[in-house]
């Protein structure tokens, strides 16, 4: 992995012992990090970002006097990327697959930092950061969002989550596929759409496919059958999913 010969970095959480396995494990094996302090609070970290001015924020979300989100929009200086860290919690999840902010799950690994790293670019903070917090908290508080964001092969893109056809497994990759005949090329697996997806009337029609029900066509029935969907494309039903899939379409067919 190639990184910086230096980022200077900052970690802020309100639990000592999580800063403390983050520290240790950054000291022991990436010696190109430079941990210029350490913050348990929203009010200490904004205090600690503009006097230290960090390349990169390791932050916790929830704190005692606030929000993670509530120092990177309260830091005067503005020149650093962000990786949150957070216990799991599969609505925190589902909202930063849909925000597409990078995230580690606690207890933090030594491969899955590794994988965070290797995202970082030394730029100003993202752009994008208050859409990605925006749809974030929409998430979070269990209000469906409209849109997602996906970081593709060709950069990070805004979609709507009506305008998505299918998502199909390629290796470690997931394709998704548009309305307006547009691919995406995505470095995450399918079980992961399907898990954002769930509840948006999307149905894992076999281990390679994941479909908008609201853009199928026909159904051609078989041991498994094969679902047409209305860019043509003929997708086959596995015989195990089978039955969960009609129960879904009829389901769908009825909310409609």
């Amino acid at each position: 992995m190639h990184l910086p010969d230096s980022i200077n970095t900052l970690i802020v959480d309100d639990d000592q012992i999580a800063r403390t396995s983050l520290r240790h494990i950054l000291v022991r094996y990436f010696r190109n990090i430079h941990i210029l302090g350490e913050a348990d609070s929203v009010a200490e970290a904004i205090k600690l970002i503009d006097e230290k001015e960090p390349d990169l924020l390791f932050l916790d979300i929830n704190l005692p006097d606030g929000t993670g989100f509530d120092i990177i929009e309260s830091s005067v200086f503005r020149s650093y990327q962000v990786i949150f860290t957070t216990a799991y919690d599969q609505y925190a999840v589902k909202a930063f697959e849909f925000s597409a902010l990078h995230y580690l799950l606690k207890p933090i690994k030594k491969p899955h930092l590794e994988e965070a790293l290797k995202r970082y670019r030394p730029q100003s903070i993202d752009p994008l950061i208050h859409k990605k917090l925006d749809i974030f908290q929409a998430t979070a508080s269990g209000r469906p969002p409209e849109k997602m964001l996906i970081s593709s092969m060709d950069g990070l893109q805004m979609v709507k989550i009506n305008d998505i056809v299918r998502c199909e497994a390629a290796e470690a990759y997931t394709l998704i596929y548009m309305n307006d005949n547009k691919r995406y090329t995505v470095s995450k697996s399918l079980s992961i759409f399907e898990n954002i997806l769930e509840g948006r009337h999307f149905s894992r029609v076999h281990n390679k496919h994941l479909v908008n029900l609201k853009y199928i066509k026909q159904y051609h029935r078989g041991k498994g059958g094969t679902v047409i969907m209305e860019d043509g494309t003929e997708v086959e039903v596995s015989v195990r999913k089978k039955n969960i899939f009609m129960d879904e379409l009829k389901l769908y067919a009825l909310s409609t």
